[in-house]
């Protein structure tokens, strides 16, 4: 990773952080391990995605403290925020990808509760937008 990104993905961990602390907070996801689940609930912009851009492996997303919930501590939900570049275009990563997403959290038996008494999260895909990074 090229020492360029690091301001901007230090800015999002501090505003993931501000906006969730103490209970959830910035952390780092993988493209196939984390979002591409969430990409095969919308196959169309999946595909969009990939036939258009160039992603990064990794990206930014909140994440969930272990004190908060203990079963979940550690995973990563939505808004997922990954970098990107037109397709086959050499050079750095030009735009960033936010992925929305709508969270559920449920107890065992499929209810909705609170986020410390979830025994099952449940995210479903809303949005996709693509900006341009500032120069």
């Amino acid at each position: 990773m090229s020492s360029s990104k690091w301001p901007l993905i230090s800015l999002i961990c501090l505003l993931c952080w501000v906006q969730y602390s103490p209970a959830l907070a910035g952390g780092t996801f993988l493209l196939e391990e984390d979002l591409m689940p969430i990409l095969a609930q919308a196959p169309a912009t999946r595909d969009m995605l990939f036939s258009q851009y160039d992603l990064e492996t990794w990206g930014v997303a909140t994440r969930i403290g272990s004190n908060v919930n203990s079963h979940f501590g550690g995973k990563r939900i939505g808004p997922y925020i990954i970098l990107a570049k037109p397709k086959g275009t050499p050079g750095p990563y030009t735009l960033e990808i936010t992925i929305e997403t709508k969270v559920l959290f449920l107890n065992s038996s499929g209810k909705r509760v609170d986020i410390s008494k979830a025994r099952v999260i449940k995210e479903k895909f809303i949005s996709c937008e693509v900006v341009p990074l500032s120069p």
